[in-house]
């Protein structure tokens, strides 16, 4: 079984809203993608990348041109 995720890897809590009191609390963190597939039990783990969510979205609508990714990134606004 392969889980394969629309998302990149959520390495960071979110501090506008979801309730993440530890980034080590989240299973990316600190964790490469075989040491996620042992933990859920996968053969493997397949994650979109940040660019390729990005452009995605710039893909339905191109007028945007800012996204807030700090989840992924620790880069908050």
């Amino acid at each position: 079984i392969w889980v394969c995720s629309a998302s990149p890897q959520i390495l960071y809590k979110n501090i506008y809203g979801i309730d993440i009191p530890d980034k080590k609390l989240l299973i990316a963190y600190d964790n490469t993608n075989e040491e996620i597939s042992v933990e859920l039990g996968a053969d493997g783990v397949i994650f979109q990348t940040l660019e390729g969510l990005v452009d995605s979205i710039r893909d339905v609508n191109p007028e945007l041109d800012k996204f807030e990714t700090s989840v992924f990134t620790g880069k908050y606004i």
